[in-house]
């Protein structure tokens, strides 16, 4: 009997290093937006909508709740 709980204390404990270890990366998502940001408004800017097609996927759906 103890051995079983020793053994789930164990793999719990696992799991917990596991989840710290996973949610203490940060992603900077400013770095990775800011660019198409930056290209999605010069194309309305400047009236080129064709450059719209590249830097917005066809899978894009506005969902707005009221």
């Amino acid at each position: 009997m103890k051995r079983v709980v020793s053994f789930i204390l164990s793999i719990a404990f696992l799991f917990l290093i596991l989840q710290i270890s996973t949610s203490c990366q940060k992603t900077d998502y400013k770095q990775q937006i800011n660019p198409l940001l930056d290209k999605y408004l010069e194309a309305w800017n400047t009236g080129n909508f064709e450059e719209l097609d590249a830097i917005t996927s066809s899978e894009f759906e506005l969902r707005m709740n009221p």
